[in-house]
């Protein structure tokens, strides 16, 4: 291969690249729109835990319908609308974010 078309070959799969992360993307919206449609109380929550409440809520969904048992995702509802309740109290989420202070001597690493 001459360099000029390998030069052609690598601007091709960039593009193709970027036009995946595109429509990634565009799909993660989307997702993320219909969401929040279903449960609004998720628009509190900051960015990376929408994303990490989509994907658990995906995985879950899968595992429910694999097993007919929804136990599981109703229980992952209701933590993450006490996260969103948190979110949406500004004391709550400042006490939340600040370092715990504790009586007593360090507390070990545990042994894994």
């Amino acid at each position: 291969m001459t360099e000029e078309a390998g030069d052609v070959l690598d601007g091709a799969l960039a593009a193709d690249r970027r036009a995946g992360r595109a429509e990634a993307w565009a799909e993660h919206q989307g997702r993320c729109a219909d969401i929040e449609r279903e449960w609004p109380w998720v628009d509190v929550l900051p960015e990376c835990d929408r994303r990490l409440f989509a994907e658990e809520m995906s995985q879950l969904l899968a595992e429910a319908a694999e097993t007919d048992d929804l136990a599981e995702v109703e229980q992952a509802l209701r933590e993450w609308r006490v996260t969103s309740e948190t979110y949406s109290d500004p004391e709550l989420a400042r006490r939340f974010s600040q370092p715990l202070r504790a009586h007593g001597g360090r507390v070990p690493r545990p042994a894994v």
